[in-house]
């Protein structure tokens, strides 16, 4: 029973020593890292470089990759700036569409907008079509990545995995 007493005591001194060198070495870099941090300026944040070829215009016609139910629609309009408009059948009966104007960055390959409007649109048994509006002033993105457009909307998730292809 000594012994083991005699045993404890000897692990925990070590410890209580290991703990004084790990708090000593650790005060140590934090103060070395105050003095670095105080004449070293803070690294600039990367962002991904986006290899968009010189000769893109995002005008044409898309269709998603990964639905394959969603169309997008682009023209450049004469003021330099892009329509676009997506349609997203839902059946044969049903369709989400929506709208858009925007500007196209090639340095960042984005084509942003900030006026989208969603309607989900309705065609009955003669043909008659009714719209529902879902949303208007919408903002979002088109970004483009490796030959393909993704969506981001900010006002609906239903394209976050949209990867637009141009035909």
């Amino acid at each position: 029973m000594k012994r083991l007493w005699m045993f404890m005591a000897v692990v925990m001194a070590a410890g209580c020593t290991a703990k004084s060198a790990v708090s000593s070495v650790k005060e140590e870099t934090s103060s070395a890292h105050e003095e670095t941090a105080e004449t070293t300026p803070a690294p600039e944040e990367e962002t991904a470089a986006v290899s968009v070829p010189a000769d893109f215009d995002p005008a044409g016609d898309y269709e998603d990759e990964w639905s394959q139910r969603a169309g997008l629609h682009i023209e450049k309009l004469e003021d330099g700036t892009y329509a676009g408009t997506v349609h997203w059948g839902a059946s044969a009966y049903e369709a989400a569409v929506w709208t858009f104007t925007g500007e196209w960055n090639p340095a960042d390959g984005s084509l942003t907008y900030s006026d989208c409007r969603n309607v989900y649109v309705t065609y009955s048994e003669t043909g008659e079509e009714s719209e529902e509006v879902t949303y208007e002033e919408g903002t979002g993105k088109f970004q483009y990545e490796d030959g393909v457009l993704l969506w981001q909307d900010d006002n609906d998730p239903q394209g976050m995995d949209c990867r637009f292809r141009k035909q």
